[in-house]
């Protein structure tokens, strides 16, 4: 067998940008889940404690409308070196799921086969949203390898499988798992949990394959990952005072950084430096114990272990000081 889970974070135990999310169209949430919405910041996003009881979750992820009649879905892709394993195969995709006094009727899911290029995918996966019985049109190069159909909410927790799929399309480059609100009608606070999606290998859904935290971490880092504490969000005006030491300064205009990082990544990522309280991309300087604000950054190597940076601008960073700084990567498909 060559898989229990092949889905990572299927539990939405992992949320390194943030916890509650009001996303724009084809934007990542929770680690490895990319959020698809008709309207931008149609719906919002958020880490949950409700869980189905006897389980073993500790988080659902809580999909909320805010702009009424506007569907949603999370969608996650499967690198190549991984999907190619799947050719040919039959896997189950199974997920748990509710709503609250049955606002949202239906949930549908499939899994979708990549034909393009290997690892550049559209990562838009809907072409044209559909509604109330209708499936998507899907984007260029995607084949649904099952027939969605409605998956019935309730007010309680229910685990839902779709069987026997078979992954048969000539010369799948990738595989996206994808589940969407099928409502067309839908009124503004109207919402839906969601956890415990899995794909495993066969036609019978197995029990929830969960891997620790450490090792669900690990794996969304591959994709993704932060200077920032965990429990940190990402942002200019966090001053978060853990940052991971980076380099020195070798003159009063020069900046030298390295970051190696915990995980190599997927692909070598070009990072995100944050102001931190000082203009932009700022740098913490030992020296001075003050952020040093500086305006011109240049990636001189970009590589899947490390980064390094030269900052060239006027500091009052005297040569030879530590200096340390706050950045994420994301090498996302």
């Amino acid at each position: 067998m060559l898989s229990q889970q092949l889905i990572i974070n299927g539990g939405f135990d992992i949320w390194q940008r943030n916890t509650t999310f009001t996303p724009n169209d084809d934007v990542y949430g929770p680690d490895r889940w990319n959020i698809l919405t008709e309207t931008n910041g149609a719906w919002t996003v958020a880490r949950d404690t409700d869980v189905p009881a006897g389980v073993g979750f500790k988080y659902s992820a809580k999909f909320s409308n805010v702009t009424l009649n506007n569907q949603v879905a999370l969608v996650q892709f499967i690198e190549n070196i991984d999907a190619v394993k799947f050719q040919g195969k039959t896997v189950t995709l199974s997920f748990y799921a509710k709503t609250v006094t049955t606002e949202i009727a239906n949930l549908r899911a499939s899994i979708l086969s990549w034909t393009g290029t290997a690892d550049t995918l559209t990562s838009d996966v809907i072409g044209t949203w559909a509604q109330d019985g209708t499936n998507p049109t899907w984007a260029t190069n995607y084949t649904a390898e099952n027939t969605a159909t409605n998956n019935a909410l309730t007010s309680s927790w229910q685990r839902f499988t779709i069987t026997g799929i078979a992954l048969d399309t000539a010369s799948i480059t990738n595989l996206a798992i994808i589940v969407w609100v099928d409502d067309g009608t839908i009124a503004a606070t109207d919402d839906f949990y969601i956890t415990g999606i899995m794909v495993n290998e066969g036609s019978v859904a197995l029990p929830y394959q969960a891997k620790s935290f450490y090792d669900e971490l690990k794996m969304c880092q591959r994709y993704y990952e932060k200077s920032f504490n965990y429990g940190t969000a990402p942002s200019d005006t966090s001053t978060n005072d853990t940052e991971r030491l980076l380099g020195f300064s070798y003159t009063t205009t020069s900046i030298a950084i390295r970051c190696d990082y915990k995980v190599p990544k997927r692909v070598a990522p070009a990072p995100t430096y944050y102001n931190n309280g000082g203009g932009t991309a700022s740098t913490w300087d030992y020296y001075t114990n003050a952020w040093q604000a500086n305006n011109a950054l240049t990636n001189d190597k970009q590589l899947e272990n490390y980064f390094d940076v030269v900052m060239a601008g006027t500091f009052t960073i005297n040569s030879g000081y530590l200096v340390r700084g706050q950045w994420s990567a994301s090498a996302e498909l």
